[in-house]
């Protein structure tokens, strides 16, 4: 399709009955979800619009393009017509966005309108192409701002295919934005500082950093409108009620927690080691040195003069930190790993099991192109499970803060001799920092640590 003609398929979408039934659709359920819970009819929802690209008035972007050198295709004049034509877009989708909110104003939905705050920020507002415009508040194809950005273009462009497709050559010239994008990502996989140059190819026509701030400053003005920011008065029936004063609990555990990286493997070493512990007078013993069961037992009492068998059930003490503070956890902990803790029983004998083996985390991370997306596929093994969660859900949850996660799947894999699981999925391109952020937030390997073009 030419260029109108896909304006045109733009207008297409928004006017069909389809678009506005699943748009209803959407807003209701995010209604319909959000009141159901405790919040109930204080849930409220912000729909957010979008601005108009350029000023269509004046005539001196007449002759100007924004097409990429390597693009092979004609270029595309952003005349009047054209630029008007293109604005009517985002009128459209504003309109109808407005329109299906007004349907649920009675729902606590709100239409958060910012077109007209872009005034004067547009593209063709002032001389173009000035891709560094700081009083533009969109992203043309050359915006440089960042560092990496101007180092990894350069990388580009040295690419024979992209200097063929620059002087016209036909048969070097890229015939599609995939191919160049692939092209693109095979030349720079190897180098960690080119990965912005692959999102700047597809965040053109996006808010700029000053947009985003703007459309920031208007929807917190929206929320100020509607009390959404302003903390609740307390209702004084509500208001807890005093208790009386109890004595405090002659026993107290206090756990280290199943989300660290310092463990030990076995629960019967634990128990094992505590028997041995019991059995003799030295108030504080190493035992298992160098092996995944590394453990540390000492006991403590203000009498320096009472000797361990003087203890009351010395092993039952140990007992209620091995199985008390690590087990019957089967989301954060299923393999019943061992962090220790401190327990003080009665007599004041404080028993405390310091895990001392650091848990040899290993995994994989890989991130690869595949035409606009990135596709990632990662192993582990001994992830905290607090952090990992259940069949991977922590490390879900850790890889959406990174963009739209689609395809997503996660298994265990007992017949790998190296790692317990693996996952996989597919992100936005220009994604494989946060990607390696995102695994180790989850438990893993450092941040670096993802490999491959994304």
């Amino acid at each position: 399709m030419d260029c109108e003609e896909v304006i045109q398929y733009g207008h297409d979408t928004i006017n069909s009955q389809q678009f506005k039934d699943d748009l209803n659709g959407l807003i209701g359920a995010v209604v319909e979800n959000g009141r159901g819970t405790s919040v109930g009819d204080r849930f409220k929802v912000f729909v957010v619009g979008y601005a108009q690209f350029f000023n269509q008035e004046t005539t001196q972007c007449n002759d100007i393009s924004f097409k990429p050198v390597w693009n092979p295709l004609p270029a595309q004049m952003l005349t009047v017509e054209r630029r008007t034509t293109m604005n009517g877009l985002a009128l459209a989708l504003n309109k109808a966005l407005a329109v299906a909110v007004d349907g649920f104003k009675d729902k606590g939905v709100y239409w958060v309108d910012y077109d007209q705050y872009f005034n004067g920020h547009r593209f063709c507002d002032r001389e173009e192409p000035k891709p560094d415009d700081p009083e533009t508040y969109f992203f043309n194809y050359y915006t440089k701002d960042d560092p990496k950005s101007e180092k990894a273009r350069k990388i580009f462009e040295k690419m024979p295919t992209y200097q063929a497709s620059v002087k016209g050559g036909k048969d070097g010239a890229f015939k599609t934005d995939e191919d160049f994008i692939n092209a693109l990502a095979e030349a720079t996989q190897d180098d960690p500082e080119a990965e912005s140059v692959l999102s700047d190819t597809v965040r053109m026509f996006h808010p700029s950093t000053r947009g985003h701030e703007q459309i920031r400053d208007i929807v917190l003005n929206s929320l100020n409108d509607h009390n959404v920011l302003a903390k609740p008065s307390p209702d004084p029936s509500q208001a807890p009620k005093p208790q009386q004063s109890q004595a405090p609990a002659p026993e107290l555990a206090v756990c280290n927690g199943v989300g660290g990286d310092i463990w030990m493997l076995s629960r019967d070493q634990a128990i094992s080691a505590s028997a041995q512990f019991c059995k003799q007078d030295v108030r504080d013993k190493e035992y298992f040195q160098g092996s995944a069961d590394f453990v540390q037992l000492s006991v403590q009492n203000a009498d320096p003069s009472k000797a361990i068998s003087t203890i009351d059930d010395c092993e039952g003490g140990f007992k209620v930190i091995v199985d008390g503070c690590d087990g019957n956890d089967l989301t954060n902990n299923p393999h019943n790993y061992k962090f220790g803790g401190a327990y003080t029983n009665s007599q004041g004998w404080k028993f405390i099991v310091q895990a001392k083996a650091k848990k040899p985390t290993e995994g994989s991370c890989d991130v690869s192109y595949k035409s606009l997306f990135n596709v990632f596929e990662v192993r582990g093994k001994n992830f905290p499970d607090a952090k990992l969660g259940a069949n991977g859900d922590g490390l879900k949850g850790e890889i959406k803060g990174c963009g739209a996660l689609t395809e997503w799947h996660f298994e265990w894999t007992p017949q790998d001799v190296k790692y317990q699981w693996y996952a996989s999925g597919k992100l936005p391109i220009g994604t494989k920092s946060c990607m390696g952020r995102a695994v180790q937030k989850a438990g893993g390997m450092s941040a670096g640590n993802c490999h491959g073009a994304g």
